[in-house]
């Protein structure tokens, strides 16, 4: 249990850190719960309406009850022919909802967990992790189980600049294709992403032999809330011959755009 000096003040990171030698024993029940105590004080309330550190705290008191049953319950959302499948089936619903208000088309009914379209992530490291997985097999159909046919230093991701997101530079390194592979699109005065050079990006790799992978563009950036000219975006794709875009979307800003067509393009 963390002694009493550990826990003094957990709002300021110091510049060095010590720990306690494992313990010998172990703690009883109100130690545990002064513990925990102790760690909910060094956090940052997201409930309270003066923190507007991000727009999309998860406090909602149906998620904060259905996160409860996640460590009880383990469900095994990937083997339903062992495991219950009755919160796989509560996800694909979740999915097929969420499908049905972006505007892409649904099944009456599934027969195949591959007929969801769609998969529920953690977070924006992780999201943006498996979009550009798919963007690597829309890409270089086959790259999953052969592997890539081309040098990962040719493939490229066009982001916008001053607001592109830490993530994606770390989906790009875990995928082995590099943090150096992210191209900067220079963005307007309200952070949204010029056309004009999104096209001379376009050309410029293209004329060196490289491919683009794909393009992130935001819709409710995390630091500006800006949503970009998603659709215009999708054209100059389009005009491009690329068949997919990445968004990295906070979803009540996107949702809040009626006139926007949310899909990817595809």
């Amino acid at each position: 249990m963390p002694n009493k000096s550990q826990t003094d003040d957990l709002t300021t990171i110091p510049s060095t850190k010590q720990f306690d030698p494992v313990p010998k024993s172990g703690i009883s029940t109100e130690e545990l719960l002064e513990c925990y105590r102790n760690i909910a004080q060094g956090c940052s309330n997201w409930t309270s309406p003066s923190f507007m550190g991000f727009p999309d705290s998860g406090n909602a008191l149906p998620a904060v009850a259905a996160s409860l049953l996640i460590p009880l319950l383990n469900q095994n959302l990937a083997n339903q022919d062992i495991c219950t499948p009755s919160a796989t089936f509560v996800q694909m619903e979740l999915v097929h909802w969420l499908r049905q208000v972006l505007g892409y088309p649904v099944p009456a009914n599934y027969s195949s967990v591959r007929d969801i379209g769609g998969v529920l992530t953690l977070g924006g490291c992780l999201s943006n992790t498996v979009a550009l997985m798919a963007a690597k097999e829309h890409t270089f159909p086959g790259a999953t189980l052969r592997g890539l046919p081309v040098k990962p230093q040719e493939v490229k991701v066009l982001v916008p600049e001053i607001i592109e997101h830490y993530s994606v530079r770390s989906a790009m390194a875990w995928l082995g294709f590099g943090e150096t592979q992210v191209v900067r699109v220079s963005v307007d005065s309200s952070f949204r992403m010029r056309l004009d050079k999104l096209e001379e990006c376009i050309e410029h790799e293209r004329a060196q032999g490289r491919y683009t992978m794909a393009c992130v563009a935001y819709a409710g950036d995390s630091r500006s809330m800006s949503v970009d000219n998603l659709a215009d975006i999708a054209q100059v794709l389009n005009k491009k011959g690329f068949g997919f875009t990445l968004m990295l979307v906070t979803a009540a800003s996107l949702l809040s755009q009626p006139s926007t067509d949310t899909r990817f393009v595809a």
